[in-house]
């Protein structure tokens, strides 16, 4: 990549040469200024760059785009450096958040996931990646919780659904109710979603926050916006994923700090 002719570190193997990239898959390898990356595969640099410079597709964080195709090794290079620089460092504060709820959550010492045949096994920090959704906040550009992955697969969602970004506002951002913590600080602060008993992690016209599955309804007919107080789910004391008390669904509610509540329950 860059100066004249080709290096050991740009240029494919000749018995590789009229390999396809397997990223773009239309043009062999020597069709192209390629890039080897420090896990040893090769590619075409400006693929490398457009993979990377294209980061998640959907709403939230997700980090494949900065894994080789072939080993799921990061893709890094003294050449792309300084592009992936960022996204590592997103990366490790999503990881370290996550592993942070998850002690704070408890009630994962017994996930299959964790067990010796499990996929996460002596990996909790990414069981915790996987279990917890995070989005990136439009105002501070700082990672933030929004819940649980396993409530998107429920609503049966996928993740490439069009958004508008400047709905991603992280509790500390958003204008409705408390917005910070003596302790912790304004980035802990989290909402209630005002249709359903779930965290939120989306914030709408500055008053509305919603939960993602909420928030997907959104144009369809089963809108939750659209629908009465009285429709909407309730729930009790006893059976409030949140574990707080909490005006009925179809109002705003300021959770607080998230680690402060979490701290509580232990």
């Amino acid at each position: 990549v860059g100066g004249g002719g080709q290096c050991t570190t740009c240029a494919p193997h000749a018995s590789h040469a009229t390999d396809l990239c397997n990223i773009c898959w239309v043009e062999e390898l020597q069709a192209a200024p390629c890039l080897r990356l420090d896990c040893g595969h090769v590619f075409h640099f400006s693929c490398i760059k457009n993979k990377l410079q294209a980061k998640w597709s959907g709403a939230r964080i997700t980090f494949t785009f900065l894994k080789c195709p072939l080993c799921d090794a990061f893709m890094t290079a003294p050449h792309i450096k300084d592009l992936v620089a960022a996204d590592i460092k997103l990366f490790e504060a999503v990881k370290a958040k996550a592993a942070q709820r998850l002690v704070l959550e408890g009630g994962h010492k017994d996930a299959r996931e964790l067990k010796p045949s499990g996929r996460y096994h002596k990996q909790e920090a990414e069981y915790a990646m996987h279990k917890f959704a995070y989005y990136l906040c439009s105002k501070c550009t700082l990672p933030y919780f929004g819940g649980h992955r396993s409530c998107e697969v429920a609503a049966d969602q996928g993740e490439d659904q069009a958004f508008d970004p400047s709905h991603m506002v992280c509790g500390g951002c958003s204008s409705v109710g408390n917005s910070n913590c003596t302790k912790h600080g304004a980035e802990a602060i989290e909402h209630k979603c005002k249709f359903c008993c779930s965290v939120a992690s989306w914030f709408c016209w500055g008053n509305t926050h919603f939960c993602d599955p909420c928030h997907r309804k959104q144009g369809t007919p089963e809108a939750m916006t659209k629908k009465a107080k009285k429709d909407l789910p309730q729930c009790t004391p006893a059976t409030c994923p949140l574990k707080v008390a909490h005006p009925p669904s179809g109002e705003e509610f300021v959770l607080g700090c998230q680690i402060c509540r979490s701290e509580s329950f232990i």
